[in-house]
């Protein structure tokens, strides 16, 4: 059944580590490998995107600078999947979460019980500077990482926090944490772009996808949303061409943000 995806697409219960014994962790491996033995293969086609699977070393938090399985995978399955390994936020956008009464992650379409974002990720036990240096060695790897289209898919991955007021309203503050910002800060040095040149409109309405709940969502009222300050002077640090009267609302400049006497800094931590 299709319940309501996109057609030839198909979801996997996915695998945990701690439920299965070191003989199924080997089984695992073996099927990763085989995915990439087929994407080299030509068997499977380049503009095929997988989901679900982890390393067994990756799923119990350990980084094996070594394993051959993972650096098999990031030389083998197709860039723009690689490019996302190991990034929990892009699963978290691309598929809605809820929480059953048990306190499970469950997929918001479809039927499959998720016990955690994780199980959906691409997830390898390498770091993310090590999975960009196999990505830079790949064919049209260096142009994928060093585009302005790539700068700004990582402007909409900042961590979007959603907040209910004393009077009930909802609201959402968008931070970049130190993964989302470590991968701007090597974009900026690495890529030939000179992000001080680029559209003050482009880049601020990148960092504003953000507030959506995915990247099908439109964004929510802007009256709800609120970039936190550290983020803000983290971006604008690297040169970024934004200005924070775009991000302000009307009850922070209520508040007197600006003023001389009075300063309002409830939003920047």
């Amino acid at each position: 059944p299709n319940h309501g995806q996109v057609r030839n697409i198909g979801l996997v219960e996915g695998y945990k580590t701690c439920r299965f014994s070191h003989e199924d962790d080997i089984k695992m491996s073996n099927f990763i490998d085989s995915f990439s033995g087929a994407f080299r293969a030509g068997a499977l086609p380049p503009n095929l995107w997988i989901a679900g699977l982890s390393c067994c070393k990756s799923s119990i938090g350990r980084n094996i600078n070594n394993c051959k399985v993972c650096r098999n995978a990031c030389k083998s399955f197709p860039l723009r999947s690689v490019v996302d390994f190991e990034d929990a936020l892009v699963i978290k956008k691309r598929y809605r979460f809820e929480e059953n009464q048990f306190g499970e992650d469950i997929i918001g379409f479809g039927s499959a019980n998720l016990f955690d974002e994780v199980i959906f990720g691409l997830n390898v036990c390498l770091e993310r500077t090590q999975i960009e240096e196999i990505i830079m060695g790949r064919l049209g790897g260096k142009d994928l990482l060093h585009s302005k289209a790539r700068l700004m898919t990582l402007l909409g991955r900042g961590v979007r926090h959603v907040i209910i007021s004393e009077d009930d309203s909802v609201l959402y503050v968008v931070k970049y944490d130190d993964e989302e910002l470590g991968q701007i800060k090597r974009f900026v040095k690495n890529s030939s772009v000179d992000v001080t040149k680029l559209s003050q409109w482009d880049v601020t309405e990148a960092i504003r996808r953000s507030f959506a709940a995915d990247d099908r969502d439109p964004l929510p009222p802007r009256k709800q949303c609120y970039l936190a300050g550290s983020s803000f002077n983290a971006l604008k640090k690297l040169g970024l061409p934004i200005e924070e009267a775009d991000f302000l609302n009307q009850d922070e400049r209520w508040c007197g943000y600006k003023n001389q006497y009075f300063r309002c800094d409830w939003r920047f931590y």
